[in-house]
């Protein structure tokens, strides 16, 4: 379905930048994308019906295991927002005072800078605080 957009897509726009994509191009993107989305959503439905939870309907959380994944789980959303701020202070910075290209730099040097976080830190993190936590 994606690669018929796409292929459907190229004639349409005839090479023309972004600024000057004509109304039907944008349609057969964006209408090929969403339906390529809804058609993994449709094929994966049958098998997550057929797998119905077995499971209580309240599961037993151990006592303070809940207060404990609570806070974890609040640290990761702190940290997602965090990341989304930046990534949009940063957008805009590159769009607004950089050349052309500049968000390509910046995106580029932000990976490289959060691959030593991402690898080593987040993975010590995520396995002695539980750890640590308890003490």
């Amino acid at each position: 379905m994606l690669i018929a957009c796409y292929l459907a897509f190229v004639p349409l726009n005839k090479g023309r930048s972004l600024a000057q994509l004509p109304l039907s191009a944008e349609l057969v993107l964006s209408g090929g994308t969403t339906l390529g989305i809804a058609a993994l959503v449709v094929v994966a439905i049958r098998p997550t019906l057929a797998a119905a939870p077995t499971a209580p309907a309240r599961p037993a959380v151990p006592a303070g295991v809940a207060r404990r994944a609570g806070g974890l789980a609040l640290v990761g959303v702190i940290e997602l927002v965090a990341v989304d701020i930046a990534s949009v202070v940063s957008i805009e910075l590159a769009n607004g005072y950089g050349k052309t290209g500049a968000i390509s730099h910046l995106q580029l040097r932000h990976a490289s800078a959060q691959l030593g976080s991402r690898v080593l830190a987040v993975s010590i993190v995520v396995s002695a605080f539980p750890v640590l936590s308890a003490r």
